[in-house]
């Protein structure tokens, strides 16, 4: 799906595609796009939901769209603050979300993150590992060691550790999934 003047163009035909709450029916062989807001109202009903980077960008709009489908959010990141306003956002707009103040690259944060969940929630069904911090940006011969590894930390470690907390509430209740 890319923009066009339509609003959307999806390549291919017979598809349907969810871009950020709304469902797209392509017709023909062509690019022509329907559009059907609201068609897909309620598709998380009744499921919960881990949003890493939940303060901000992308994993913001997911915690208000996974929200808006019906889903449980617990949204976390490392700011309180920022969590706070992402989560009274949801809830002003009817939703329920929870912050979950943690840096999810640290094993005891993203295994609170999962217990919280599950306790507030009862159960845990999505997984949406966004966090992610690409550090300062300089030439690999000056970029400091550290640096590199508050990268891997914040991109891959934080990724592993959220999937292996929650991996064992999802296989135990039968069904689950993760987005990376």
């Amino acid at each position: 799906v890319e923009p066009s003047t339509y609003g959307y163009k999806v390549l291919g035909a017979g598809y349907r595609v969810l871009v950020l709450g709304s469902a797209f029916r392509v017709r023909g062989s062509g690019f022509r796009v329907q559009r059907f807001s609201r068609l897909v109202m309620g598709l998380l009903t009744g499921r919960v939901a881990i949003v890493t980077g939940a303060s901000k960008g992308i994993g913001r709009v997911i915690s208000q769209l996974f929200a808006r489908e019906g889903a449980r959010v617990a949204c976390a990141a490392r700011s309180a603050d920022l969590l706070k306003d992402a989560v009274a956002e949801i809830e002003r707009a009817g939703g329920q979300a929870i912050p979950v103040a943690s840096d999810v690259s640290r094993e005891e944060d993203a295994r609170r993150l999962v217990a919280e969940t599950i306790e507030k929630f009862g159960s845990l069904d999505c997984l949406v590992n966004n966090a992610g911090d690409s550090g300062p940006t300089a030439p690999v011969q000056d970029y400091p060691l550290d640096d590199w590894h508050y990268t891997i930390n914040s991109c891959l470690t934080s990724t592993y550790l959220c999937a292996r907390f929650s991996v064992p509430a999802m296989v135990g209740a039968g069904r689950g999934g993760i987005v990376n």
